[in-house]
């Protein structure tokens, strides 16, 4: 998502999207740095794969993040 949509490094680590997720997805989430956010975008960036993510949670309360490449 980051890179797809070119947000910046730090997004993740904004405090609004850090509660976002806490209260919804999964309250024990801890923040990515940017330079890892970095490391693994530069790792795929030269490459032909593609990446996609989602959040959801189970009828029975389990939190999942799912990542599918291509």
């Amino acid at each position: 998502m980051i890179f797809v949509c070119g947000l910046p490094y730090s997004f993740p680590s904004h405090p609004s999207f850090v509660k976002y997720i806490q209260q919804t997805y999964n309250p024990s989430f801890k923040v990515f740095s940017r330079n890892t956010i970095k490391a693994d975008v530069c790792l795929y960036q030269d490459s032909r794969v593609s990446i996609t993510s989602d959040m959801c949670r189970s009828v029975n309360g389990h939190d999942y993040l799912t990542i599918t490449t291509h």
